[in-house]
């Protein structure tokens, strides 16, 4: 018996990559498969999340920098 595991998000079903490819395995023993990908808003967002949280594009907010500001710049609130 084989378990996949599948989170519901309304009508959409999310697995991960080795249910996935299990359930794909299991389906081609029986009749050949043809598996078509989209790209979803969902999918589109995710990847630019996983882009600035893992690329360098903001590895500016690391640098040491210099202080230009002191206790005395601005007005008291």
């Amino acid at each position: 018996m084989t378990t996949i595991h599948a989170q519901a998000v309304g009508e959409q079903i999310i697995l991960s990559k080795d249910h996935w490819e299990r359930l794909l395995a299991v389906a081609q023993r029986t009749e050949s498969v043809s598996v078509e990908y989209t790209e979803d808003e969902l999918m589109q967002f995710c990847k630019a999340t996983r882009l600035s949280a893992f690329g360098s594009a903001f590895d500016f907010w690391f640098d040491e920098g210099e202080d230009i500001y002191t206790l005395e710049d601005g007005e008291p609130v």
